[in-house]
């Protein structure tokens, strides 16, 4: 006996895509391959008589850390369209002149605004992962990459329409890339690159990238 009902029923034979290794230069969080380590680490990282920005966690992935910001609103103007534009990462768009900004600097002094237009060689990135909200709150999905360096890691904020002065908030890299370290592999038997193969389903893993292998869940037998 089993839990769940069998039901019969015919069906056409489905067409499947297999999922590759990732890729190397990834430059978004790999959400299909690896199981991330989360730090409930919960900042307000700018405040003015309006408005409250506040880091709510931290995703450890191997190669970067996932920023959830939150934005509160004590009012709001009727057009919402700055929401949408705190993070362009479009050479011909950037953030309203007055809207918020968010920057991070590392310990070795490079540093990432969202008023870059485009990622310099060597340094950090910001990437947009989308956000959602209403009029008097709404959550912003930032990943940066590469992990930051060990030591501080410093966040600042700005947002002049909302009166939110520069601020400045420390973070322990170094906890965050021992976290990276324990993200865990959903696949570890996906095979390597192969010469030729697609960017987005290719992968090289580097020694220090390297996510740890998903323990192996016991299961219960059904009685």
């Amino acid at each position: 006996m089993t839990f769940f009902t069998e039901e019969s029923h015919e069906a056409d034979e489905p067409e499947f895509e297999e999922l590759r290794a990732r890729p190397a230069d990834l430059a978004a969080p790999p959400t299909e391959w690896v199981l991330p380590v989360t730090l409930p680490w919960q900042r307000v990282l700018g405040e003015g008589p309006h408005a409250r920005v506040v880091l709510e966690r931290l995703q450890c992935w191997p190669d970067g850390v996932g920023l959830d910001l939150l934005v509160f609103l004590r009012r709001s103007p009727r057009d919402r369209r700055g929401h949408a534009s705190i993070f362009h990462h479009h050479p011909d768009r950037r953030p309203p002149a007055g809207g918020l900004r968010f920057g991070v600097l590392y310990a070795d002094g490079r540093r990432v605004t969202n008023l870059d237009s485009a990622r310099s060689d060597g340094q950090p990135a910001l990437v947009s992962r989308g956000g959602h909200g209403g009029q008097f709150h709404f959550r912003h999905e930032v990943y940066l990459t590469p992990l930051p360096p060990e030591g501080a890691v410093t966040l600042f904020v700005a947002w002049p329409d909302q009166d939110i002065p520069e601020t400045a908030v420390e973070l322990d890299a170094t906890a965050i890339r021992a976290a990276a370290a324990q993200a865990q592999e959903i696949w570890p038997d996906l095979p390597p690159a192969q010469p030729g193969s697609s960017s987005r389903t290719t992968r090289t893993v580097s020694a220090t990238a390297t996510a740890s292998r998903l323990p192996t869940a016991s299961r219960k037998s059904t009685p």
